[in-house]
């Protein structure tokens, strides 16, 4: 017996591969793994790594080969201009797949209008079963609840982003620094991250543009791309150009 398991993906499975196993039925399995997580992290997610790990086990248990996977990470649920999603939907029918394997509808995605019509219109319509193992969901057997989940995920989006916004606001009231990267001049403080403190070689090269302006010197000239006697120009100066700061 197979138990629902908790992951956001979605796994395509190949009828080919399966025609032998009474147990798949012919399926074609395409795992679709999301997350919304971008912490400035580099590379994959934690969450996308389980998701593919945990939707790729059950396929093996339920004896389904995967034959596509579509990751979209660091993108918003509440769309589905997703990259991965948008070649899910091209590859359907060039590769025959009808079955797509997610953790739960939340990763399917957050929009109720839009999530309701790709499961009870389009994946119906190309012949798709959608089987979101967390929420023991399986299009293929009728769920009166299925709309009122679509619409409490998108509610939870609503919210979740309410409470960030919240949090962001009263941050910038208390002169917090939210962005990614500190503007050319600043640094962040070692001991306090959403504190910025001045680069002090970078914060030369900014006097000396501001002195340059106040000269009367033009836009192009403090670029360097005018007269090379002003001495104002960043790049005749021994400090990091903005382009090295965005690694800091």
């Amino acid at each position: 017996m197979i138990f629902p398991l908790r992951l956001d993906g979605i796994i395509a499975v190949d009828r080919a591969k399966n025609i032998a196993s009474e147990r798949a039925g012919g399926v074609t399995v395409a795992v679709v793994v999301h997350s919304r997580d971008d912490t400035g992290r580099v590379g994959e997610s934690e969450s996308i790594a389980n998701q593919r790990r945990l939707l790729h086990d059950y396929a093996l248990r339920a004896g389904w080969p995967v034959v596509a996977e579509y990751a979209d990470d660091g993108v918003s649920g509440t769309t589905f201009d997703r990259p991965q999603f948008q070649k899910m939907l091209c590859e359907i029918p060039q590769r025959g797949i009808n079955l797509i394997l997610i953790k739960d509808l939340s990763r399917l995605g957050r929009d109720y209008l839009e999530t309701g019509r790709y499961l009870e219109r389009y994946f119906p319509e190309h012949g798709v079963r959608v089987v979101a193992v967390g929420d023991a969901v399986d299009t293929a057997h009728e769920d009166i609840f299925l709309p009122m989940r679509n619409y409490i995920n998108e509610l939870y989006a609503r919210d979740t982003s309410g409470k960030i916004r919240a949090a962001l606001q009263t941050k910038m009231k208390d002169g917090r620094f939210i962005g990614h990267y500190a503007p050319y001049g600043y640094r962040r403080d070692p001991q306090e991250r959403s504190r910025l403190v001045p680069d002090q070689a970078a914060a030369a090269v900014v006097r000396r543009l501001f002195a340059g302006a106040a000269g009367g010197a033009a836009p192009s000239v403090l670029a360097g791309r005018g007269s090379p006697s002003v001495s104002c120009r960043p790049c005749s100066l021994p400090v990091r150009s903005p382009r090295r700061m965005r690694c800091l």
